[in-house]
């Protein structure tokens, strides 16, 4: 008897203990899901969780690092608000916003920055200043990505964005391209403002894709070429290829990208137009009349003839009243007396030609 209480108190110590630590790592992690929420609601908060390749470049408080991919491993590191990531070519880098679990994922030769949760707009504001990334939401909370004057708002979707420049045949300029590629869900896309200026939507405030298509923009400074078709297959074995691969600290959503239901894309318009941008004014100057060529002739004649008779009267007088022996028969007197006429007259004949305008264009 007093073997079997033994091994029967012996059991019931060890049941306890395992319970206490099971309690005790379930309260771990709701605190510590709990402080991330927190942390989220005081600005938002995004977690990098996972590299593919050997670093990154990350910007953040400023300071500016090269982060090795052993250093993602274990608990990740925080994204700061205004923080700014950069991936060299061949790197893949992913992150999971805090505490709504969205994942986004960056290719290679991409530059993020992390703006942080607009508490107005109840979204995650992402701006991707060159590139190409894919965000996968659940409704939770919406996400915007600003690149170049465009904005795309996802609310419950999976969408690949890609982001870059091209020459667009002169020197100094480059014509940005943006490509929204819908896997799953929808997506709106605004112009806010800031970059583009010279984007236009013409009467539409908006345009939006959905699930299996892909929408294109192609911009200059004369013109918005927007053109929304069926998925884009490239894109489509891009992402198939770099699928997510890391474990967030979050639920993952997911992933997978299926084909575009046939009903799905004849559903919805596939689109293909031009949307001009207002041209700028352009201001003709005409060469001058007739009658303004004839004025400004005159103009030129009485200013030769005044500084003529002005300057020669002047010298006249110089003379006739520093070396009057210059001059025969003591009429050094009267030359300089009579010189007043023609000084006179040159005055007058310059102030003429000064006032006179000839008009250099068109009434």
């Amino acid at each position: 008897m007093d073997i079997a209480a033994a091994h029967v108190e012996s059991s019931l110590r060890r049941f306890l203990t395992i319970c206490l630590v099971l309690l005790g790592l379930t309260f771990f992690a709701e605190a510590n899901l709990a402080a991330q929420t927190g942390q989220a609601q005081d600005g938002g908060s995004a977690r990098i969780y996972h590299l593919e390749g050997t670093d990154f470049s990350l910007s953040q408080n400023d300071d500016q690092a090269l982060i090795r991919s052993d250093a993602v491993r274990g608990g990740g590191i925080n994204l700061e608000r205004s923080g700014i990531i950069h991936t060299a070519a061949g790197t893949y880098l992913e992150l999971q916003l805090i505490p709504s679990g969205t994942v986004i994922k960056l290719a290679g030769n991409t530059s993020l920055v992390y703006n942080g949760f607009d508490e107005t707009g109840k979204f995650t504001d992402l701006g991707l200043l060159y590139g190409r990334m894919r965000v996968i939401t659940n409704g939770r909370n919406s996400v915007v990505v600003r690149s170049g004057g465009v904005s795309a708002r996802i609310d419950d979707g999976d969408l690949g964005i890609d982001y870059f420049v091209r020459p667009d045949g002169s020197v100094s300029q480059q014509q940005p391209i943006h490509r929204y590629h819908v896997f799953r869900g929808s997506t709106e896309v605004f112009n806010y403002g800031q970059g583009g200026a010279l984007i236009s939507f013409g009467s539409s405030r908006s345009l939006a894709a959905v699930k299996g298509e892909s929408l294109t923009l192609d911009i200059s400074s004369s013109y918005t070429f927007a053109e929304r078709k069926p998925l884009n297959r490239d894109a489509v074995a891009f992402w198939r290829l770099n699928n997510f691969s890391g474990t967030p600290p979050l639920f993952m959503p997911n992933t997978t990208i299926e084909e575009a239901l046939p009903e799905v894309v004849s559903a919805a318009p596939i689109i293909e137009y031009i949307v001009t941008t207002p041209e700028p004014e352009v201001i003709i100057v005409h060469a001058p009349a007739q009658s303004s060529r004839r004025d400004n002739r005159a103009k030129n004649t009485l200013l030769t003839l005044g500084f003529f008779l002005t300057a020669s009267s002047a010298a006249v007088q110089g003379v006739a009243y520093y070396q009057p022996d210059f001059f025969p028969d003591n009429t050094a007197r009267d030359l300089y007396t009579w010189s007043y006429v023609p000084l006179g007259l040159g005055l007058l004949s310059t102030l003429v030609g000064i006032l006179i305008n000839p008009s250099t264009s068109l009434k």
